[in-house]
């Protein structure tokens, strides 16, 4: 996968080589999708599977954008993936690894 080329502050666009199309995801749009997911799903708490940089979308843009949006869960693939989350996140989020920690990562993980 490329670089992402940043257009306006509320559009990331990724090129993938080789490919005659282009990805466009409007963070906008994104964040006004989990507010209206968090209203539906309520009382219960709405997350998001920011695994994998966000599905190759970047996972620092795409939880920043979240967050403003009250998204307060964010669960990702593994271990390495979380550590460099969470500097990005404000301390009242919370980053869960799905596929649990692994043997090796517990001093890191307390």
């Amino acid at each position: 996968m490329g670089s992402a080329a940043i257009l306006p502050e509320t559009e990331v666009r990724y090129p993938i080589e080789g490919a005659n199309g282009q990805l466009t995801v409007n963070l906008s749009a994104l964040s006004r999708n989990y507010a209206k997911l968090s209203t539906l799903v309520a009382p219960a708490q709405a997350a998001a599977v920011v695994k994998a940089d966000a599905y190759g979308l970047g996972a620092e843009r795409v939880c920043s954008a979240l967050y403003v949006s009250s998204c307060r869960h964010f669960f990702v693939a593994q271990f390495d993936e979380a550590v460099k989350l969470r500097p990005v996140l404000a301390a009242d989020a919370k980053v869960f690894v799905l596929i649990g920690l692994q043997p090796g990562y517990e001093e890191a993980c307390a």
